[in-house]
């Protein structure tokens, strides 16, 4: 949370696609918990508010996966 609020002071001074591939890559691990899941995906909503969110776009289909076994493990069917 500390990096996103410095990446919002000073946005010229970081490339917001450097951090995206790390954070994609933390969503398909299975060692990540859901609380650095969760931190992953924070953080990608900040770098969305701050950038162009087209960067983001290659992380979508791994985010959405993400989302949908999150909803079928809370659903019980997972």
């Amino acid at each position: 949370m500390c990096l996103s609020r410095i990446i919002r002071k000073h946005p010229n001074n970081y490339d917001v696609k450097k951090f995206i591939s790390p954070l994609a890559d933390m969503f398909e691990r299975r060692s990540s918990t859901l609380s650095y899941q969760n931190a992953a995906a924070s953080f990608l909503l900040q770098l969305m508010a701050i950038s162009n969110p087209d960067t983001l776009i290659e992380v979508q289909p791994k985010v959405v996966k993400l989302v949908h076994k999150l909803a079928l493990y809370k659903s019980g069917t997972g």
